[in-house]
């Protein structure tokens, strides 16, 4: 009976199997093989690894399995084996210790290629015709025994397909079809699959272990219960179907782009919750036609928390999540609960707070502040300052807390903590913990002398202003930190309350600003240069100075914008000692040289440095063309006026104005004349910077350098010899300083700052006054010497006896000779004669000394000479000029002029090694914006870091297009506010009113009347607007009121020297930008509201929906359906193996069932081997 039982059970298991499947439309003539399987009720938990059997990682591969030399994991193994031969596979030999691997990922990837290979093995038969479909079919199937049954002709065993020897299949008798497989695996048809799996094995050989973990769990949940990954994949393909195209001439498959965006929602079992509401019967006459109908009542919810209008959607939602926290919260025991103010007082209040920790103050500091501000200042007919010291002594600051009290360190502790401020916040602190003491002295020991009650109430009154205060702050920090949460800054949020509680630098807080909307105006003011320039090519009447090389358009038009170069002078002045009196002499920009550039870049009158370039190249052409003695002092008078000429004072002003304005502008950019929201995020136009401009330049370095080694070995090898030919370098040294002044007055030219043309001059000056102090000095020894000798002369003549008179000129010879006669002359008339003729070689030497002394001769080496001529005084004056000193001093000067040449080389040497890295840089790119980098940064090693040079660029037909016409109506643009504005010059009204506060526009302002004062022609702005819409006004100044806008705008102004011409390339400076906004006349709002919204959260997720049907368009019921079905799965992905496994469906599941065999005879994946049991049945000698 019970065997019966049983087979009427599995009889019923296998028909309702069947209805099961025949339902889905599944055939079921024969009993499908799954149903006539039974599970046991107990299982073996695998206790093996998933993948490996070391920790999981995300970075490493799975471990070696096989032995060195050749050391591979298992998928590699499984790669060679199944590139070898089907026994290889089979046979699962290789590995370290003979151990096979347990891992569950290696049992499963080897019986899929053991079945591929058995699947293979079946397709070649019967593509030969040694089986039909009828035996395919049979093949395939799983033998209920193996080698068990008698008289059978083969072997039952699957793998029976794989080693048989068919030469109608391999081709060769003795090659069995496992070891063919292998070999045709890339190029036989019926191998793709097989070619396909190791294919796939050589993407995760090389994958981390956690990887591999997570794609394996993946996969056998799809083979048991993540049935709704299986309609996924439909979808996909369905998907794909919808995307694809037809291949194009290229064989290429297309795909469609474009998806439709938009949102959606649902809501199930909506119920009302019955509230007891109250009838309105009276509303504002504003809003009560709009909402009371005699036919139908109005109700209100008395728990509603009516609505919030705010200033914009963000405040809204601000003011939403606020007012939410505080009805959930507050209470009738605690209303005050999560409540917060932000009326207009104490929002203002709270910014003066904000402002003063802003400024480094604590909060502590401004409370007490203000309580004292109101205790002295409030209270005129009371005498509240002595409560204020009670109240410090209270609540002390803590000493020295701010730099602004700190005191001296002998004061005591007690003494500075009564001088400083109440602390305000201690205050507030003591007053939340002492509920009881809430009055004046609370509870502390302060003195109540003289204490009235309304001196109590003006107490209270001032601690409740600073608790109020306080408690501001605090609303519009908590209200800050929301308004930036909702609006995703979470960083910010948290750092906003961060810098409140830390007392450190808050920001000014969003949530107090109101925004406006509008139409923005983009400015921008550029000066246009003319391009193409030759910068040989001189704009003035002598050559072109280094910089004007450098950057040839600028000077072009600093030169039509400078007067006139021979208009533009400084006095000069200085004592020629020929005439041995004052000059004057005019030196004019022309005299010089010097191009507009060049005063760009020195006439800084409040830079000493920028000026000692002028003083230089001014001295040093008074000397060229003047004979100045090198210790004569040369005085230049900028500031002197000098009639029909600008001096250079005057030109200053200017040259401040146009320094400022292209020292701090950059380059014109095709970007620039372009509307922001229509700039291309990689402009496209070509810059042009001439390479001839930087190698010019280069190429006078290297002239400088040529000239200054030779010299510098010259001076050098004098005066590192040893002895010294001071002979020599006395007669040299003067050639030697006009030598060096030439290369260095060639480096001025440069700026560069080791030109130091004045340290020259000083060092000759220095010997030149040397040696006039030692001249001048014996000068007048000799004319007082010549003064005694005489006044003893005639004291002779009066003495009365012949001895005295002797006596007298023998101390007169003394004076005027250093030795007397020997013997003395007979008599006095006898040597007054000699004493005459001695007197007059006296006075010859001494003339002679005046004539070194009074000399207009430039020459060192020559004023030596005629020092060294003179000499020796000896015959008249005991005391010698030693020249030692004066010749070591103009060894060591001719030593300094060495030290400056080499000076001048190191620098220059760096200059040029840096202009020849970015000239390579330059040869090194094909991009137009690096090359012109890698020569501007040349530009700046030769000349300095503020060198400008301004590269021309290019402009796409598209953009001088519109450039060219709204150029053209420039004149049109100004129509309106000329005509009906009645403003006869808009330009100049727009400027001169933005010069007050943009200091750029000022400087423009100053050259455009300097200019004028100059007699130069009138510099003209000229406006175009992007983009260009005919007959447009322009919105520098007032436009129509009924003029709409309706997009943003570019206001391009800019002064042009010549027309604009689109096909010429486009060069100039952006002097100055800004954006201004014009208010729209309404502005968007935010109104948050309080109801009862239905207890439900957004999806969250995006849903990719798709047609039921391909009919070209989509219909609102795939939309609506897509959405129904979206919920059903929702509820349906729900399934966990559970609730598989009690369902009618578990037969059928999991996917992953295999035959088993304890000793392989055919493909079969026995679990077991997880738990290591195949390495036990080998321990027994199974």
């Amino acid at each position: 009976m019970g065997d019966f039982k049983a087979f009427m059970m599995a009889l019923g298991y296998i028909i309702s199997g069947q209805n099961l499947l025949s339902g889905f439309g599944v055939s079921t003539e024969e009993t499908i093989d799954i149903l006539m399987k039974f599970f046991f009720k107990s299982q073996n938990l695998l206790k093996g690894p998933l993948v490996d059997d070391v920790p999981l990682s995300e970075v490493l591969p799975i471990r070696n399995y096989t032995p060195a030399p050749d050391e591979r994991n298992y998928i590699e193994w499984l790669i060679d084996a199944a590139s070898t031969s089907h026994n290889t596979l089979r046979r699962q030999e290789g590995f370290k210790e003979g151990k096979i691997p347990s891992a569950m990922l290696y049992l499963m990837l080897h019986h899929a290629l053991d079945l591929n290979f058995v699947e293979v093995s079946l397709k070649l038969h019967l593509q030969a015709e040694l089986i039909n479909n009828n035996q395919l079919i049979m093949a395939k199937q799983e033998p209920a025994y193996i080698h068990v049954a008698e008289n059978v002709k083969q072997s039952e065993s699957k793998w029976n397909y794989l080693y048989k020897k068919e030469s109608k299949i391999t081709g060769n008798q003795d090659l069995e079809i496992g070891e063919y497989i292998p070999k045709v695996i890339k190029t036989h048809v019926a191998t793709a699959y097989l070619k396909e799996q190791v294919e796939a094995l050589t993407h995760l050989q090389h994958a981390s272990t956690a990887s591999l973990e997570r794609a394996f769990v993946e996969h056998i949940d799809l083979c048991t219960y993540r049935l709704d990954a299986w309609k996924n994949g439909i979808l996909n393909y369905q998907l794909t179907m919808m995307r694809q195209q037809g291949p194009n001439d290229n064989d290429e498959i297309p795909y469609r782009r474009g998806v439709y965006i938009g949102a959606y929602g649902i809501l199930e079992g909506v119920k009302s919750e019955h509230k007891n509401l109250s009838e309105i019967k009276r509303l504002d006459d504003d809003i009560k036609d709009s909402f009371l109908d005699p036919d139908h009542a109005l109700y209100r919810d008395d728990t509603n928390g009516g609505y919030i209008a705010a200033p914009s959607l963000n405040h809204a939602v601000t003011a939403a999540v606020l007012r939410n926290g505080y009805m959930e919260n507050a209470s009738q025991a605690n209303p005050d609960l999560l409540s917060v103010n932000l009326s207009s007082e104490r929002v203002r209040k709270a910014l003066g707070l904000i402002e003063g920790i802003r400024g480094g103050q604590s909060l502590s500091e401004l409370l007490g502040y203000q309580l004292e501000r109101g205790l002295h200042d409030g209270y005129p007919g009371l005498e509240m300052d002595v409560y204020i010291y009670e109240l410090r002594r209270a609540f002390p600051l803590r000493a020295n807390k701010h730099s602004d009290t700190r005191t001296p360190a002998n004061t005591p502790i007690e003494e500075i903590e009564a001088r400083n401020v109440v602390d305000g916040l201690s205050l507030i602190n003591h007053l939340k913990t002492q509920s009881a003491n809430a009055v004046y002295p609370y509870g502390k020991s302060l003195s109540t002398d003289g204490l009235t009650t309304p001196m109590i109430n003006a107490i209270k009154a001032e601690v409740n202003n600073i608790r109020d205060l306080n408690d501001a702050v605090s609303d519009v920090a908590i209200a800050e930190s929301v308004h930036q949460v909702v609006q995703g800054n979470y960083d910010r949020g948290a750092a906003t309350l961060n810098t409140y509680s830390k007392g450190t630098f808050p920001p000014i807080p969003d949530v107090v600003q109101t925004p406006r909307s509008g139409v923005n105006l983009t400015h921008r003011l550029g000066i246009h240069l003319e391009s193409g320039l030759n910068p040989l090519t001189s704009p003035t009447a002598y050559p072109m100075t280094p910089r004007a090389k450098g950057e040839p358009a600028l000077n072009k038009w600093l030169a039509g914008l400078l007067p006139d170069p021979d208009s533009v002078a400084c006095k000069v002045s200085y004592y020629d000692h020929a005439s041995a009196s004052f000059k004057e002499e005019e030196v004019t920009q022309h005299m010089l040289k010097i191009q507009g550039i060049d005063l760009l870049y020195t006439l800084n009158i409040d830079m000493e440095q920028a000026v000692a370039q002028i003083d230089d190249q001014v001295i040093q052409y008074i000397r060229d063309n003047f004979t100045v003695r090198p210790d004569a002092e040369i005085n230049i008078k900028y500031m002197d006026k000098i009639p029909g000429k600008t001096s250079l004072f005057e030109l200053s002003a200017m040259i401040n104005s146009l320094r400022s304005l292209v020292l701090n502008c950059r380059p014109l950019q095709a970007q620039d004349v372009t509307k922001p929201t229509e700039a291309k995020e990689e402009d496209t136009s070509q810059w042009q910077l001439d390479i001839q401009r930087i190698a010019l330049n280069k190429s006078g370095l290297e002239s400088i350098m040529a000239n200054a080694n030779p010299l510098k070995a010259t001076i050098s090898g004098f005066t590192d010899a040893e002895p010294l030919d001071i002979v020599q370098i006395i007669n040299q040294s003067n050639t030697w300083a006009n030598s060096v002044l030439a290369i260095l007055k060639e480096a001025l030219a440069y700026g560069n700052p080791q030109a130091a043309i004045g340290s020259v001059h000083d060092g000759k000056a220095s010997l030149f006054r040397l040696v006039m102090k030692r001249v001048n000095e014996t000068i007048e020894r000799f004319e007082a010497k010549l003064v005694s000798s005489q006044q003893k002369i005639d004291e002779a003549n009066l003495a009365l006896t012949e001895e005295e008179k002797i006596a007298l000129l023998a101390l007169a010879e003394r004076e005027i000779k250093t030795e007397n006669t020997f013997p003395a002359p007979a008599t006095a008339a006898a040597y007054l004669a000699l004493l005459n003729t001695q007197k007059g070689l006296f006075i010859n030497k001494m003339n002679a000394l005046k004539s070194i002394a009074d000399t207009s001769n430039t020459s060192l080496t020559s004023l030596y000479n005629a020092l060294e001529a003179v000499l020796p005084l000896s015959e008249f004056d005991t005391e010698e000029i030693d020249l030692a000193p004066i010749q070591n001093q103009i060894v060591l000067f001719c030593v300094d002029l060495v030290s400056r040449l080499q000076l001048l080389v190191n620098d220059l040497n760096v200059r040029i090694a840096k202009v020849d890295g970015f000239l390579a840089e330059h040869a090194a790119t094909a991009d137009s914006r690096k090359q012109v980098q890698a020569l501007e940064n040349a530009g700046k090693a030769i000349f300095g870091d503020d060198y400008k040079m301004f590269h021309e660029f290019t402009i796409d037909a598209e953009q001088a297009s519109e450039w060219h016409n709204a150029y053209l109506a420039k004149a049109q643009l100004l129509n309106h506010i000329q005509t009906t504005g009645g403003v006869d010059f808009p330009l100049d009204d727009w400027l001169y009113g933005l010069a007050r506060v943009r200091e750029k526009l000022h400087h423009w302002e100053n050259i455009t009347f300097l200019n004028e004062a100059f007699g130069k022609p009138e510099l003209q702005l000229h406006p175009i607007q992007l983009p260009h819409i005919p007959n447009d006004h322009w919105l520098g100044l007032d436009y129509p009121e009924d003029f709409e806008i309706n997009d943003d705008k570019l206001l391009y102004t800019a002064y042009y020297p010549a027309p604009f011409d689109a096909s010429k390339n486009q060069c100039g400076l952006l002097i100055d930008e800004w954006t201004e906004l014009i208010p729209s006349k309404k502005e968007t709002a935010g109104v948050t509201f309080h109801y009862d919204r239905p207890n439900s959260e957004p999806p969250q997720v995006m849903l990719l929906a798709m047609p039921t049907d391909f009919r070209g368009e989509w219909q609102w019921s795939d939309l609506v359906d897509a959405i129904h079905e979206t919920m059903d799965m929702a509820k349906k992905r729900a399934i966990e193996p559970d609730h598989v496994d009690d369902s009618s469906y578990a037969r059928f599941l999991p996917a992953t069932i295999s035959s088993a065999q304890t000793i392989p005879l055919a493909p079969s994946l026995n679990y077991s081997f997880n738990n290591l049991v195949h390495e036990i049945l080998l321990k027994n000698g199974n």
